[in-house]
């Protein structure tokens, strides 16, 4: 018989604390060994959506795999925007050379090679030939 170290309920979520009750009385009252009751897992689950996985699978002791696999995977229920970052390059101090092509299904094409640190606008330079070449 494994033993294992008891949580303290000081400063855990009264959800937490309903599951872990609720648990405790199936596993004092069950009659042999046999897999948690699915409504048991169901609640689990949503207390560790709400409160964390690894918190939850240690007060409940539950198998940390187990409770992660019935964790639906979803997006954070917070609300956010998303958000974009713009990344410059310093400027360079040695000379940048590159080729950059553009070719058109329906022939078109277009070559441009450069040398230096200025870097076009690529999306009008793009636009632009993609308009034209049609």
């Amino acid at each position: 018989m494994r033993v294992t170290k008891a949580v303290k309920p000081s400063g855990l979520p009264d959800q937490l604390l309903r599951v872990q009750r609720r648990l405790e009385d199936w596993r004092q009252t069950r009659q042999r060994r046999g897999p948690i009751p699915e409504a048991l897992w169901m609640e689990s689950v949503d207390v560790a959506r709400d409160v964390g996985l690894n918190l939850t699978a240690r007060v409940l002791r539950l198998n940390y795999q187990e409770l992660k696999k019935r964790l639906p995977v979803s997006l954070p229920t917070t609300s956010c925007e998303p958000r974009f970052v713009e990344l410059v390059a310093p400027p360079s101090r040695v000379g940048v050379e590159y080729t950059v092509e553009m070719e058109h299904p329906g022939g078109a094409s277009l070559r441009i090679h450069l040398k230096g640190a200025e870097v076009p606008d690529w999306s009008a330079l793009s636009q632009a030939f993609w308009s034209v070449a049609r």
